[in-house]
């Protein structure tokens, strides 16, 4: 990830808003992009979290029915000829005009809640006008005429269950394509019917075995055709097969499953299948849907089971409508259309500024300068926006991601490096090992011809390099500090004879010439200096007895050669064939490891530096042999 780039104050104060307004719209755009990725996955969730708030909301169909209650209550205490009737009726025909003309349903296809409203009333009234038959049945005239106990018991078994039904469709359904799935609906809406029959008249009713003979059927169709299939939810329909079988078969002892009750409850809960998947699922629900098992165990306590156990699992099936790609339907590009283009003008924009500061950049240049701000671009892997996204609140200074950095830095840099680094460490280990083994280490240095090596121009750097240096030390910078070699070497020849016992008798005899014996001292000390290579006469000097006046000579030695070296070293001629040398030196020797790390199998390096790794990790503290 680049460096953070905080605003420049070379810019004027609008194009900082800009900044900060482009990234906080990318936010929201990747907001959306991450519900939309979550929707398909996470639609149970919505759908729950739509059933909860639907409880603390209160529709305007729920207030129409709280008026039709009301007017019940009023007619059962004051009858027709009360003067509130008037004014609640009128009220109630205006609610339904706008029940059936807005849009307070949420399916209005023909298969949904306000068509079945529809055709009821129309049925009943024998008029194709919906809205006419609401208005004759909630007048004065009718009510009187056909008895208001059974127009209210006809809106309250036929109409009311209808209104009050609850369509799992969300809002974002249409951007994916998605519809309540219609037999499940039709099973739950003919549920809702028998609690509406039952409420009203009870087990008595003679639609009763009507609709439980339609819910077997149902059933049946459901298990046998898989209504939950094409949302790839046949999972959610396992766990209804799952839910009907341990509520009807647990109830039989010779049919529940026997032993430990904690070990029972726990395999109940995590493996079902283990207790009911060779039950007949079928078989439970035409139990389930039947008059003997409603009077032996309640109505009330079986709808309640179905209420609160299979229904919100009907509830979330659906179905997808497949486009003409033959994959399913999914409109959010409509959403993402506009902020791409959004995304895509501020990008040119942005690249207009980067050629107008660095006028050799192109503008496709400037483009690939940004690259990760392409990812606002793609129609697919949208997650990937999160990079541009990070990045761009990091540059406009509303988010500071430099602890993500250096978190970055302290854990993958480092593993990595440390990583790359034990893996080179090896390899190159390795082919020095495999030189010296093959007896190639020893050919370069003492038949460097006969070597097999890549050479770029027949040229042997190494050599050339020291001759060089060497051509420089000896002809160009020792002559210029001869004058400190001579009074060094004077002066080491002179410290030398003094310190002679030999001489010190002669000046004690007051001998003013020198002896043989002077002379081969003398010139045994200063052909050791002079023959002796450089160390040997570094540590022919040490070995004397300290001077200051001998360190300080050779540190002006020192410093002075030192000084002509560089000189020497800056001149054009030298400096530049020097580094053509050195050049083609690091070339060759690239070519060459290169040449080796192809003939090296790189798995055999990782698994010996895996292995290396474990055996350190056995041993981390090795002994000391010198303990």
């Amino acid at each position: 990830m680049p460096s953070p780039q905080r605003p420049d104050r070379r810019f004027p104060s609008w194009l900082h808003w800009i900044d900060k307004t482009i990234a906080i719209v990318a936010v929201l755009n990747l907001g959306l992009v991450l519900f939309d990725l979550s929707y398909i996955p996470g639609r149970d969730y919505y759908l729950r979290a739509d059933l909860f708030f639907q409880k603390f909301n209160v529709t305007n169909r729920e207030k129409y029915l709280k008026n039709v209650d009301r007017l019940e209550t009023l007619l059962q205490e004051q009858g027709l000829d009360s003067p509130e009737v008037p004014p609640l009726l009128e009220q109630l025909r205006q609610q339904s005009t706008r029940l059936l003309g807005e849009d307070l349903f949420r399916v209005t296809d023909s298969y949904g809640s306000l068509e079945e409203v529809k055709t009821r009333m129309s049925e009943q009234f024998g008029t194709d006008d919906a809205i006419d038959a609401f208005q004759s049945l909630w007048s004065v005239r009718y009510l009187r005429q056909n008895g208001w106990q059974e127009s209210l018991r006809f809106f309250n078994s036929e109409i009311r269950f209808l209104i009050d039904f609850y369509e799992p469709k969300l809002f974002y359904d249409p951007v994916k394509g998605i519809e309540p799935y219609r037999d499940t609906q039709q099973y739950l809406r003919l549920v809702s019917e028998l609690q509406a029959e039952l409420q009203l008249y009870g087990m008595e009713s003679p639609e009763v075995p009507i609709l439980l003979e339609e819910l077997r059927e149902e059933s049946r169709n459901m298990i046998r055709e898989n209504y939950f299939a094409q949302a790839e939810k046949s999972g959610t329909l396992e766990e209804i097969k799952n839910q009907i079988r341990r509520h009807i078969y647990s109830r039989k002892p010779e049919e529940a499953p026997s032993g430990p009750a904690p070990i029972i409850w726990v395999l109940d809960f995590l493996a079902p299948e283990v207790f009911w998947a060779n039950k007949s699922s079928t078989g439970a629900f035409e139990e389930f849907w039947s008059l003997e098992n409603f009077r032996e165990h309640g109505w009330q306590e079986e709808l309640k089971f179905f209420n609160g156990k299979i229904r919100f699992l009907m509830q979330s099936n659906y179905y997808r409508h497949i486009g003409v790609n033959s994959d399913y339907i999914d409109r959010f590009w409509l959403i993402d259309f506009f902020f791409v283009a959004l995304f895509f003008i501020d990008i040119l924009f942005r690249s207009w500024l980067i050629t107008r500061r660095h006028p050799n950049v192109t503008l496709e240049s400037a483009v690939f300068w940004r690259w990760y701000d392409l990812l606002l671009l793609i129609p697919f892997w949208r997650w990937l926006r999160v990079v541009p996204v990070v990045i761009r609140l990091d540059e406009s200074g509303l988010v500071d991601i430099e602890w993500l950095r250096a978190q970055l830095r302290l854990g993958v840099v480092a593993s990595f490096a440390e990583e790359l680094t034990q893996v080179v460490v090896v390899q190159i280990i390795n082919q020095m090992k495999s030189s010296v083994e093959s007896g190639e280490l020893t050919k370069s240095l003492l038949q460097p011809n006969e070597q097999e090596y890549i050479d770029i121009n027949d040229t042997n750097e190494v050599q050339e390099i020291s001759r060089r240096l060497l051509q420089l030390g000896v002809c160009k910078v020792l002559p210029k500090v001869q004058p400190d070699l001579e009074q060094l070497i004077y002066h080491v020849l002179e410290t030398s004879i003094k310190s002679t016992d030999f001489y010190r008798r002669l000046q004690g005899m007051g001998l003013a010439g020198w002896s043989e014996q002077i002379a081969k001292q003398v010139s045994v000390r200063v052909s050791k200096l002079l023959a002796e290579g450089p160390d040997s006469a570094y540590h022919a000097i040490a070995d004397l007895p300290p001077d200051p006046i001998a360190d300080e000579l050779i540190e002006q030695l020192v410093e002075n050669f030192g000084e002509a070296l560089r000189v020497e070293l800056q001149t054009e001629n030298t400096l530049a064939e020097l580094q053509a040398l050195v050049s083609d030196l690091l070339e060759e020797i690239k070519l060459n490891y290169v040449k080796r790390a192809i003939e090296t199998d790189p798995d055999r390096i990782f698994a010996e530096t895996e292995q290396l790794r474990q055996l350190a990790g056995r041993n981390p503290n090795p002994p000391n042999p010198s303990r």
